[in-house]
């Protein structure tokens, strides 16, 4: 059993104290503070109490007014304030204002100063006052009167007292209500200077060069048309109105016919490609694993023969002399390997035609050749062959073409069971892409770029 510790010692004594009498005192102190503005309790009389002398002014307020305007908690409470004073902040610095060389050689680059710090002509046309006649606005409509301009000489111009030189400084109002005066005050800063509004309406860069006065050459070319013409809208074929002729109905239907046999002919042909790679490359192992089987046979019975030679006894007492002849064997290795280098090229050969096909198919790019040939009876007319480009420019070619065609069981005879066929919008769409008024683009899905992975937490650990 452990000994009983002492209750007489310095932390039984802290522990058992009573603080109670001494938090009282310091919150009315701290109260004092508040309302008188000093934790002093004894205050003298005059600070504490205020003998009113002169009486009350007017009626005296009744039960039922008191009652009436009687204020709110809230209202009460934040109109208490407290007699302490509030907490000075920390001093923030005053900003740098910009040297007198600095703005000077900011107002050469600007070309409103010249090399000897003088006002250029720009500069002294940009300051002139607009003065425009005073009317009534709602008086009749007065007379149109071109505003006269008044420029200011180099002579008659003041060098102001303040540090941005070269904007007059007068805040004092114009005689004219109806003039207009571009001006920037004493007190202004030099970043709220760096776009100013001058009376002339031009916005100008107070840090920026000249203006170009050359029109670029580029804004006279005109876009680039991809189609056979440049107008907005193409008439579309009569076999594709909601009741055509026969003759014209069948001509559509031929010619979508042979564009999509093309199609499908490309992708029967890209697919008989790709099954005899495919038998190419499978008949080629086991071709390879026969002739290993036969040049090993062919091996063995040569180092058979080769020993059965070297019993014999030689005669000479040189060294003997060394064949350099290819055996049976080595020359069936080196046309055996000579054969897979061709098959292996082939193949390569193959698998590359067949890679550009499927380009070819996705994108759908080829055309037929009455529309080839079309093309080059337009550039072989003359003027509109400088409209017409063959060759695509840029990564995308234009949206093709929808198959906007209806079958014999699809043509109506009344409006109201008809089946719109088509896009106005894609056809507005690619018309602006064929006459270069925007760029060929196509949709790129954004994908993540890892892949999500589940995975069991390893706090399963913990209940083993």
């Amino acid at each position: 059993m452990s000994k009983q510790t002492s209750r007489k010692g310095k932390k039984a004594w802290r522990k058992n104290i009573d603080l109670e009498d001494l938090n009282a005192g310091l919150d009315s102190a701290r109260e004092n503070e508040r309302q008188f503005g000093s934790k002093n309790l004894e205050q003298a009389g005059d600070a504490l109490f205020t003998v009113d002398t002169a009486g009350t002014s007017g009626d005296v307020e009744t039960y039922h007014s008191k009652k009436k305007e009687k204020r709110l908690k809230s209202d009460e409470i934040l109109a208490r304030r407290s007699a302490v004073p509030g907490v000075i902040g920390k001093k923030t610095k005053k900003e740098k204002k910009m040297s007198k060389e600095q703005l000077d050689m900011l107002l050469k680059k600007a070309g409103r100063r010249d090399v000897d710090n003088k006002m250029t002509e720009a500069a002294l046309q940009a300051d002139s006052v607009l003065e425009t006649p005073v009317y009534d606005a709602w008086d009749e409509a007065p007379a149109p009167v071109v505003p006269k301009k008044k420029t200011i000489t180099a002579s008659k111009v003041v060098k102001p007292r303040s540090e941005f030189q070269g904007f007059p400084q007068s805040m004092t109002k114009v005689k004219n209500a109806g003039s207009r005066v571009a001006y920037m005050p004493k007190s202004a800063k030099p970043e709220n200077i760096m776009r100013a509004t001058f009376a002339n309406g031009d916005h100008r860069e107070a840090t920026s060069r000249t203006r170009s006065t050359v029109r670029p050459s580029t804004l006279d070319h005109k876009p680039l048309v991809f189609g056979a013409t440049d107008k907005a809208i193409e008439v579309p074929h009569e076999g594709r109105s909601y009741n055509p002729s026969l003759e014209a109905w069948q001509a559509l239907l031929k010619e979508e016919l042979a564009k999509e046999e093309a199609l499908e002919e490309e992708r029967l042909q890209l697919e008989a490609d790709q099954a005899r790679v495919q038998h190419l490359m499978d008949t080629m192992e086991d071709h390879e694993d026969k002739q290993m089987d036969y040049s090993s046979e062919e091996e063995e019975e040569e180092a058979s023969d080769e020993e059965l030679e070297g019993g014999s006894v030689g005669l000479s007492i040189n060294a003997p002399a060394k064949e350099k002849r290819k055996s049976m064997a080595k020359r069936r290795q080196m046309r055996e390997h000579k054969e897979k280098e061709r098959i292996r090229k082939q193949m390569k050969m193959e698998m590359k035609k067949i890679h550009e096909k499927m380009q070819q198919l996705a994108k759908r790019s080829e055309k037929s050749e009455q529309e080839k040939q079309d093309l080059k009876d337009l550039i072989a007319g003359g003027e509109a062959a400088e409209k017409v480009r063959t060759r695509r420019y840029g990564k995308y070619e234009i949206l093709e073409p929808t198959l906007d065609v209806k079958l014999s069981g699809e043509l109506t005879d009344s409006l109201r069971r008809l089946k719109p066929e088509g896009s106005l919008m894609r056809d507005r769409f690619r018309s602006l892409q064929q006459r270069g008024k925007i760029e060929a683009r196509k949709r790129h899905n954004l994908k993540p770029r890892y892949k999500k992975k589940v995975t069991e937490k390893w706090s399963f650990k913990d209940f083993k």
